[in-house]
């Protein structure tokens, strides 16, 4: 299109260069013939040579001003092929640019995703280990709870284990009441009376011993404050097997003692032939241990639920 309209107007502007040349080629030729004609026709050849230059000179404007609108035109087009080239420039920079950036954005999203992908990775890693720990110790309290289930069970005689919060706070009430040592001491001995009656004449039980009669009274005190509240247990399960499984033994044993109603038979069938302060020692000395063993696990857990804060 723009090419083809190029080639015309350059070939008008080459025939009205020719015709040009042709007129001033006429004219020249007149002139001579002015110069070189008689006197009879010179007047005709001036008239006619007038003409010719006012043609002349017509022609010549005419292709000037046809020359210099196709220098216009070509002038212009250059000018837009010029302008329009540097707005490609330009686009083409921008396009550069944008491509600059979109590949430095692009490697940025890759940093991030890389960086995601290795905090995943690591956050499932980190997940499965306190999965598999937290596995570990739900198996350690499940073996820690059939311990004291084969306890409980070998304990209350073959009842089943209470599973719900409110049964453990009853069975505990009704497993640790206050015990009355002083009225069990008596019946232990009047059982003892009763068992010696062929040998000796009866009479009435010896007063409890001013020094187990203190022991007696704080073990009592410390069984009282025990009963009233519920059995410690530490956030993350059962007590330990050292010491809290024995200490809850040794409770239940005393306060089942407490409840019989007849001591004399048991103490009576582990040693029959036993004098009566054998006895007695052995018995506040179980009751010095039970309370020893109390207070041990007392301190474990306070120490323990410290260390848990």
């Amino acid at each position: 299109g723009i090419q083809k309209d190029r080639d015309k107007e350059r070939a008008e502007l080459a025939a009205g260069r020719r015709h040009l040349e042709a007129r001033q080629a006429l004219y020249a030729e007149l002139q001579t013939q002015l110069d070189n004609c008689p006197e009879s026709v010179r007047e005709q050849l001036q008239e006619q040579l007038r003409r010719e230059a006012d043609a002349l000179e017509t022609e010549t404007k005419l292709f000037e001003d046809l020359e210099f609108q196709q220098l216009e035109r070509e002038s212009r087009v250059e000018e837009e092929r010029e302008l329009a080239g540097q707005g490609l420039l330009r686009s083409k920079a921008e396009l550069l640019r944008s491509v600059s950036k979109r590949k430095e954005r692009l490697a940025v999203l890759d940093s991030q995703a890389g960086q995601i992908r290795a905090q995943a990775v690591q956050e499932s890693e980190r997940l499965a280990r306190e999965k598999n720990a937290a596995l570990q110790l739900l198996q350690k309290e499940k073996e820690k709870l059939n311990v004291l289930e084969r306890r409980y069970h070998s304990l209350t005689g073959g009842r089943p284990f209470p599973k719900t919060t409110s049964t453990l706070k009853e069975m505990e009430k009704l497993l640790l009441p206050a015990v009355d040592l002083e009225q069990w001491y008596q019946e232990l001995m009047s059982g003892l009376g009763t068992g010696l009656a062929a040998a000796s004449p009866r009479s009435s039980p010896p007063p409890l011993p001013a020094k187990a009669s203190r022991q007696l009274q704080v073990y009592r005190s410390k069984m009282d404050s025990d009963a009233a509240s519920p059995l410690p247990r530490t956030r993350s399960g059962p007590l330990p097997s050292s010491s809290g499984s024995s200490s809850s033994s040794s409770q239940l044993s005393v306060a089942t003692l407490g409840r019989s109603p007849s001591p004399k038979s048991a103490l009576l069938a582990q040693n029959g032939t036993s004098s009566l302060p054998r006895n007695l020692a052995a018995t506040l000395q179980d009751i010095e241990t039970k309370r020893q063993l109390a207070l041990q696990q007392k301190g474990h857990q306070v120490i323990e639920e410290q260390r848990r804060r």
